[in-house]
């Protein structure tokens, strides 16, 4: 039988319930934007919408009540709408679909440790393609991605058409792709437009790969690029040696192997494959790989017939 003194020490139901009430904000509606900026600030995090199945407060809930969602446009609650675009590329707080895929709102004092948890390491230029040659980064994620990086912010329509993925059949990877995008936070909306407008995350003004290299110093890991898995500040090459979880430079095979697969979905198509069924699925994936050994072999033949050719003096024709 527990003890009184454990008993006593027994959260009841009714008494999280008045927190979630209190910090939700359910029984005080938020009025004015710099209150929700307050909230946000207060909470760390927040979802833009209420989630199912997910307990944890949004803007929605703290302005328009414990209510569902309503479907008029001109329900009072939606003037959450209207705080959201205008707050897009203020730097209030940092807004993009990142939990679960979800319309969220990150503090600014929140946010380095959501992207300190990313793979993005500081360099826009390299990060990406880490990622990609390693079959981490989807090969339109990529495109949508290089384009921000050299053409700057832009809206949706002509993001769509920069990448190729116009028409009604290519809206959902383009889709898909902005969502992942944010998740990873590698780009966020920045603007309202007919289509939206969105940029670069690394130019988005946030200053996060700083603040997140800190977060990672503060815990006594390092933040590296090159770093398979977090490792200890004790220095990359003394952990090489008797520590074989802790990898820190991926060994020059390993690197082959990410290149390898980044060319088998660019080039090989296994990014978008048209087929079903695993076994279907690996003799596709065997073919592509026989394909490039033998354009490899029949380069290196090519190579030795040209060196050859080079090295064999010509007769004198008199």
């Amino acid at each position: 039988m527990p003890s009184q003194s454990k008993t006593n020490n027994r959260i009841s139901i009714k008494a999280i319930e008045a927190y979630r009430a209190k910090t939700y904000k359910r029984n005080g509606p938020l009025t004015t934007v710099d209150q929700a900026i307050k909230f946000v600030r207060e909470r760390g995090f927040i979802f833009f919408w209420p989630i199912k199945d997910v307990e944890l407060p949004s803007l929605w809930m703290a302005v328009a009540g414990d209510r569902p969602v309503a479907p008029e446009h001109d329900d009072p609650g939606h003037v959450t709408w209207g705080w959201k675009d205008q707050m897009l590329g203020e730097r209030k707080w940092y807004y993009a679909k990142l939990l679960r895929k979800k319309a969220t709102l990150v503090s600014l004092e929140v946010a380095p440790y959501f992207y300190a948890l990313t793979e993005n390491y500081g360099d826009p230029d390299e990060d990406y393609l880490i990622q990609y040659e390693a079959g981490r980064l989807k090969h339109e994620n990529k495109r949508i991605y290089e384009a921000l990086l050299g053409e700057g912010p832009m809206d949706a329509v002509a993001l769509r058409r920069k990448v190729g993925l116009t028409g009604k059949g290519n809206k959902y990877r383009f889709d898909r792709a902005v969502v992942e995008l944010q998740t990873d936070m590698k780009i966020l909306p920045i603007g309202v437009a007919e289509a939206g407008v969105w940029e670069l995350r690394h130019g988005g003004g946030y200053s996060l790969s700083a603040c997140s290299r800190r977060v990672w110093s503060g815990l006594g890991v390092c933040s590296s690029a090159r770093c398979t898995e977090v490792v200890p500040l004790r220095g990359c090459n003394e952990w090489r040696e008797g520590h074989s979880r802790y990898i820190c430079v991926p060994t020059a095979a390993g690197r082959e192997v990410q290149r390898a697969f980044g060319r088998l979905k660019e080039y090989r198509k296994l990014d978008n494959l048209k087929i079903r069924g695993l076994a279907k699925v690996e003799l596709h994936a065997i073919l592509a790989v026989l394909v490039m050994q033998a354009q490899a072999l029949g380069s290196c033949r090519r190579e030795e017939r040209h060196g050859k050719s080079k090295s064999v003096p010509h007769k004198e024709i008199h």
